[in-house]
């Protein structure tokens, strides 16, 4: 009896034990989302020799990822091509100073819990932006320039990378299995855009975006 028994108990975690690791990955899976982002960067610059600025509106797009982490924690990062600079005039003279970055976010959530399935939440952290585009565009009396930032006649260095600390706010909604979120950041950058000189990027990013669970 002894002998039947202990059989019985071996075909039964033989039977069992290909269903324990299907079980335990999904929620792993579950927690990891993926999707497109698209933005509104209203953005300008500040430090000593940023006098004179002012705000100019802009686009932001490209993907993000989502890990859920303890619980109603969240980790967010991606790539996003995030246009920023800023305008000025002067004497009839109007210009445009348009600085193109890859953006790379690593932030930290919280999403907050509720009675339902919407998830306001807050995030905080960095991102590093590499430089892939940069020019100025002029002006005056009906007639206008574009000038590249690498033209010798300008005589600046512009960084090849910025560094940002940032922090917004949002709110997830479902969609099916999916989430659309709304969120609005605020970016403000620590290293300056021109070696030369004391002005460095600042702005908001007013986004929304689809984030689509793996595995699901």
């Amino acid at each position: 009896m002894r002998s039947n028994a202990l059989v019985s108990i071996a075909l039964l975690t033989v039977l069992l034990a290909p269903s324990v690791p299907a079980q335990s990955t999904n929620p792993v899976a579950a927690q990891i989302a993926i999707g497109p982002f698209m933005g509104l960067n209203y953005t300008s610059v500040y430090g000593p020799d940023a006098s004179g600025t002012d705000s100019r509106t802009d686009f932001a797009f490209g993907g993000q990822i989502d890990v859920a982490i303890s619980g109603d924690g969240m980790l967010r990062t991606g790539l996003i091509y995030s246009r920023r600079g800023f305008s000025a005039s002067e004497s009839g003279t109007t210009l445009s100073f348009k600085i193109s970055y890859l953006e790379v976010p690593l932030l930290i959530g919280y999403r907050f819990p509720t009675s339902n399935n919407v998830r306001p939440y807050i995030m905080g952290g960095g991102q590093l932006g590499f430089k892939v585009g940069c020019l100025f565009e002029g002006s005056n009396a009906g007639a206008s320039a574009t000038v590249a930032c690498e033209d010798p006649n300008i005589g600046a260095d512009f960084q090849s990378t910025d560094v940002s600390l940032v922090g917004g706010a949002g709110i997830a909604m479902p969609v099916g299995l999916d989430r659309f979120v709304v969120d609005v950041r605020y970016a403000l950058g620590l290293t300056k855009i021109e070696r030369n000189s004391e002005i460095k990027n600042r702005g908001f990013t007013f986004g929304v975006g689809l984030m689509i669970p793996v595995g699901k």
